[in-house]
């Protein structure tokens, strides 16, 4: 086939970032050819952009072998046992350079070690990251300072533009449409569910060692946040309306036990009309806190461990408010529900993310 560019994306954090790429690479150029697994096709067909779903058969050697790019590019994932490592792998081996985007500073030892203790043991030859406290994590780790581009995020750059599209059509508008049965005067709340800290070694260690207890101390993080939340939105009148929105890996058989404490289940789909319409974005450290933030809604992080405290840009900023106790969370939710009706302009962001990262594409492909 001879691609220019053999593009693989398994994670919704990487297919974010792809999203607003593909038509720019297809305006511009170069050509590509974009293979993902089968869990995030409805993920990509829900945003406009076609996929091909990558044979579960199919070896990193195969797709090298039968594509033949100049250049591999892989998104991170959680998965340990990643077909990104392996593509990234096989390219080395076929003398093909490789790239990789990181979409933020969280878990930078994880993302290249595979099942190995070394944190660049399945590396790229290039890293795409979205500022500089990314790239000071990784060239700690002993990557190539000078073949980390500090690019920005695409998908923020998306999240704006929809920003702005929506604010002409106006918020009441827009939550009549993905909130057609709340009441006209109660506060959208949505809650932003995770999945737990599937890369992290440490994992058990943090979760016994949770700021919050939840009801019982037995739920795991994000269900013992999710009680802490409910209780404290205990007695608000007029009562909010309470939107609980599905990470793309979670199942709604997680949160059955909460099913009369939620009006409505959100899941599949592009979330930015629900974060444009609400009048709160709860969670914890997940990429919809930064959209939310991007696009000028007010947000609150609910802190599981002191750990996830940098793994957000605004949270590590200040910019998000956040509680980490239950004390905290008791005074700050309540005076936040409100019925927010006014339009906030979405943070301005630097020159295009995507022109960085197509130029530059290109170059690398020219290169090979």
């Amino acid at each position: 086939m001879n691609e220019d560019l053999l593009i693989y994306v398994e994670d919704p954090g990487a297919a974010n970032w792809v999203v607003p790429l593909i038509p720019a690479l297809t305006r511009q150029g170069p050509s590509f050819a974009l293979f993902c697994e089968s869990g995030l096709a409805t993920y990509f067909e829900a945003r406009g952009v076609k996929a091909t779903i990558l044979d579960p058969s199919a070896t990193a050697r195969d797709l090298i072998n039968t594509r033949r790019p100049q250049l591999v590019v892989v998104g991170t994932s959680e998965n340990l046992a990643s077909r990104g490592l392996a593509l990234i792998d096989a390219a080395k081996q076929a003398g093909i350079p490789s790239a990789s985007f990181v979409d933020q500073e969280a878990n930078a030892e994880h993302r290249y070690r595979g099942r190995s203790s070394d944190p660049l043991a399945h590396a790229p030859d290039w890293l795409f990251v979205p500022d500089k406290n990314t790239r000071q994590a990784f060239a700690a780790l002993g990557f190539r300072d000078s073949h980390i581009i500090v690019s920005g995020n695409p998908h923020l750059d998306r999240v704006r533009d929809v920003a702005q599209s929506l604010a002409q059509e106006g918020r009441d508008k827009v939550r009549s449409l993905v909130a057609p049965e709340a009441p006209q005067d109660a506060p959208i709340v949505v809650f932003i569910a995770e999945i737990g800290y599937v890369v992290n070694p440490e994992a058990e260690n943090w979760e016994k060692n949770l700021n919050f207890h939840g009801r019982d101390g037995t739920a795991p993080r994000c269900a013992r946040i999710l009680e802490e939340v409910l209780d404290a939105l205990r007695g608000i009148d007029p009562a909010p309306w309470f939107i609980l929105r599905l990470h793309p890996k979670n199942q709604a058989e997680e949160f059955e036990a909460y099913t009369n404490e939620i009006d409505q289940l959100s899941a599949g789909g592009d979330p930015l009309g629900l974060l444009w319409a609400a009048d709160l974005v709860v969670g914890m450290s997940s990429a919809p806190l930064e959209e939310a933030h991007t696009m000028g809604r007010p947000v609150l992080s609910v802190l599981p461990h002191p750990i996830e405290r940098d793994w957000l840009p605004s949270l590590a900023s200040g910019d998000i408010a956040l509680a980490e106790n239950r004390q905290t969370l008791r005074n700050t939710l309540p005076p936040m529900v409100t019925r927010t009706t006014e339009t906030k302009t979405p943070h301005a962001g630097a020159e295009s993310a995507l022109d960085r990262i197509c130029d530059a594409l290109t170059k690398m492909a020219q290169a090979a």
